[in-house]
């Protein structure tokens, strides 16, 4: 998982599924990674010996994962990335309201390169997320970790230009309310969505996934920690008698500026 000042890491969405987008947006990243597996078909027959007879190289796919805070452009991106386009309202102020649907997640463009040599720049095709959270601890910024899964992997990748971004999303800016009541005793939180997305391949005369689909159904999840007050007694009475809790995160940074996370 590279670090450091040379590392570069862009994200590019695609026009299609197979179409690699050239030209990525910068990101500030804390760390990321991204693998190549390449399977190894043994062929057993029976010859006389107990040593493998052959083997064939197989299929080809790639899983790559991106950790950083959460700046407020990167959220939208990230969460296009998870969840589709917004329906985005306004004229001066803008809102872009994320809802999860039916439809495959779009594919990116993932540039990588851990160092100042090509050999260490690559260029992930077809990535989709397949998991993507958000973490909120006390004292310290909100972060964002996605996990894709992607086609193939090839040498060459390049990241150019300046990032964009400005101040992140910290724990001061968060205000928290369960069925709509406000809740302060909260230390830290996390929450999931995971997309059972899957490489799939055809007969068409290569090793590489030419097309992804859901091989599930989608799961949200919240994990969190808060001190054991009256209120919170209230919420595991409720929860053990199967009642709904309405959730709602609100980070705001400014009048123009905020991030609501509603869980229903």
């Amino acid at each position: 998982m590279p670090t450091g000042a040379v590392a570069r890491v862009g994200l590019a969405k695609q026009t299609a599924f197979g179409t690699r987008n050239t030209s990525p947006t910068p990101l500030l990243t804390r760390s990321y990674d991204h693998n190549l597996s390449v399977e190894n078909v043994e062929d057993n027959e029976m010859f006389g010996n107990i040593d493998v007879f052959d083997s064939i190289t197989g299929n080809r796919s790639v899983t790559a994962n991106l950790q950083t805070r959460a700046y407020p452009l990167m959220v939208g991106e990230f969460l296009t990335g998870t969840l589709g386009a917004p329906v985005t309202t306004g004229t001066t102020n803008f809102t872009h309201t994320f809802t999860p649907g039916n439809a495959l997640p779009p594919a990116y463009t993932l540039a990588m390169r851990t160092d100042d040599t090509s050999e260490s720049a690559f260029w992930v095709d077809n990535a989709r997320v397949s998991q993507s959270s958000i973490e909120q601890t006390q004292g310290q910024p909100l972060v964002v970790t996605t996990n894709y899964v992607a086609t193939d992997r090839q040498p060459g990748a390049t990241v150019s230009g300046s990032v964009t971004e400005t101040a992140p999303y910290l724990w001061r800016h968060l205000g928290v309310t369960v069925n709509a009541g406000a809740v302060t005793t909260f230390k830290n939180f996390t929450v999931q969505i995971t997309n059972p997305i899957e490489n799939n391949y055809s007969l068409d005369g290569n090793s590489v996934p030419n097309f992804q689909e859901f091989n599930g159904r989608r799961a949200i999840t919240f994990n969190g920690t808060l001190r054991f007050t009256t209120d919170a007694a209230s919420y595991r009475t409720q929860y053990e008698q199967g009642q709904t809790l309405n959730l709602v995160l609100l980070w705001t940074i400014d009048a123009n500026t905020s991030l609501q996370i509603r869980i229903v």
